[in-house]
């Protein structure tokens, strides 16, 4: 009983970010890994499966959860937050910056990244001393938060494996990500990425971040669930716009059109609901700045309801240049895609362009803010028809990859298990030559 309300105290105290940083200046990296191992071991049972570590991010969390659901590996989850708290203790601002941190250099650098690697091999020491731990599993292969991870695994012949949460479905994105790893030098240190499809690979390697055999496209283990689920073309009732608010969209001018009609229509179209759904706080807020302006809207703004439950519900959904979208295709639903003011650009800019014959009878677009209301209205008005069937299969093919013979699920469980024992045979390996010399 003692023992129990010791824990649960110590548990508050440690869970606390600043507290961690200051814990983290003052007894330094070793101890502050061993706190780390205890913060995340609390309410945790001994499991003898094969067991990856990982940290939550957004939408990574969905594929974790169908990982979890439908593979025997065990997943342990620490928290991102609290394990960057620790490190700034000792790591300056400029090696704080996705990608650029490799690329800073002196004393400061190198002694920040002593000291994040002795605080990573205690952590991972002090978690396998009570669990075993066979892989890390990060969202993506640049965060300065995971290099010291990646630095200490070896230490005890654990692999640093990705996959990647981002998949790039424009050429921009694409180039963005090849310019700034090829700016930078980025390399990769773990041993292997996976990704959702060739698109993600090509961009990877054109950024110089690792060799081709490091790359295994997986699919992604979040389009799974819609295996699941029983799309009743019944009780369609719903429009959703998602949200596309932040600068790096590049379309606030029409982002802020958009919202403004959609409210609009919302007032005058009484037999669907509509729905603003936002993925951030940043969005949250920008969406209330920008209905405050219009009374009597019936715009409900959601952050939590997951995609599997609204999409299925949905006549139409809108966005922009957001993976979002795939999804709802396969929730069977007609997509509307906003082509005015700084929305309209280049096709190499664009996910989804007019252009493309491959996108007619299931994807449209609006060329303006009046096209825009028609659309809604009519999709509102009339009753639910479903798009192409094939034309929704082959623009699927097209931006991701989906194994044909077994789930992503278990394409990324394979390629996890494959890696642990083929990093632990070459570790082997290398050891027993090394004794042999």
């Amino acid at each position: 009983m003692r023992q129990n309300l010791t824990n649960r105290v110590l548990g508050r105290l440690l869970r606390n970010g600043v507290l961690l940083k200051s814990i983290g200046k003052l007894v330094g990296p070793t101890l502050s890994g061993w706190v780390m191992a205890k913060i995340t071991l609390l309410g945790q049972d001994r499991d003898d499966r094969i067991t990856v570590l990982w940290s939550r991010r957004p939408q990574f969390e969905k594929d974790i959860a169908q990982l979890v659901s439908r593979t025997d590996i065990n997943f342990i989850e620490f928290s991102k937050t609290r394990f960057q708290m620790c490190l700034e203790a000792w790591v300056p601002w400029p090696m704080r910056r996705q990608v650029h941190f490799q690329g800073e250099r002196g004393k400061k650098a190198e002694k920040a990244r002593r000291a994040s690697k002795t605080f990573a091999e205690s952590f991972l020491k002090n978690l396998r001393r009570y669990q075993r731990i066979d892989a890390v599993l990060s969202a993506n292969f640049n965060y300065w938060q995971d290099d010291c991870i990646a630095d200490a695994c070896p230490t005890f012949s654990i692999p640093f494996l990705v996959l990647s949460r981002e998949h790039p479905l424009s050429q921009l994105s694409a180039e963005w990500i090849r310019v700034l790893h090829r700016l930078h030098s980025f390399r990769f240190k773990g041993q292997a990425i996976a990704v959702f499809g060739a698109l993600t690979r090509d961009a990877i390697l054109a950024g110089g971040v690792c060799p081709a055999e490091t790359i295994e496209i997986t699919g992604a283990p979040r389009f799974d669930t819609w295996h699941d689920l029983d799309l009743n073309e019944d009780n369609r009732d719903t429009i959703a716009l998602m949200s596309y608010g932040e600068p790096t969209y590049f379309a606030t001018a029409n982002y802020r059109e958009t919202v403004t009609a959609f409210a609009n229509a919302s007032m005058s179209t009484e037999n669907c609901r509509f729905i603003l759904k936002c993925k951030n706080e940043f969005n949250i807020d920008l969406a209330q700045e920008i209905l405050s302006a219009i009374p009597n809207h019936r715009v409900e703004i959601d952050m939590m309801v997951p995609l599997p439950d609204l999409f299925p519900r949905c006549k139409l959904i809108i966005g922009f240049n957001s993976l979002s979208l795939i999804e709802g295709l396969f929730a069977k639903s007609r997509i509307l895609v906003p082509h005015w003011l700084d929305a309209r650009r280049p096709p190499e800019d664009l996910v989804f362009t007019p252009q493309d014959e491959m996108l007619k009878g299931t994807i449209g677009f609006a060329n303006s803010r009046e096209e825009f209301t028609k659309a809604i209205r009519e999709v509102a008005t009339a009753p639910y028809q479903p798009p192409s069937r094939d034309g929704q299969a082959a623009i699927l093919e097209k931006y991701c990859y989906f194994p044909e013979d077994r789930l992503a699920s278990d394409a990324v469980a394979d390629f996890i298990i494959r890696h642990i024992d083929k990093y632990r045979s070459n570790r082997h390996l290398n050891g027993s030559e090394q004794k042999a010399a």
